[in-house]
């Protein structure tokens, strides 16, 4: 996944921060868009979001797998 502009910024910067090996993204409002077989992640809404490592039901899940 390629990020650009302030959520790039946000995102290496966290990363850099974390003694944490794995870092778990967890995106909200963004849509899959599909062309010609290739898949992207586009933001959708003006609201998306981008959160690493949140404390959430899902993620802890996703942790224990």
């Amino acid at each position: 996944m390629v990020l650009w502009g302030k959520i790039a910024t946000d995102v290496t910067n966290s990363i850099q921060l974390r003694s944490e090996k794995r870092v778990i993204f967890v995106l909200r409002f963004w849509k899959i868009k599909v062309w010609k077989e290739d898949r992207y992640v586009l933001n959708a809404y003006n609201v998306s979001n981008v959160q690493l490592n949140p404390n959430m039901a899902g993620v802890e899940e996703f942790r224990a797998l």
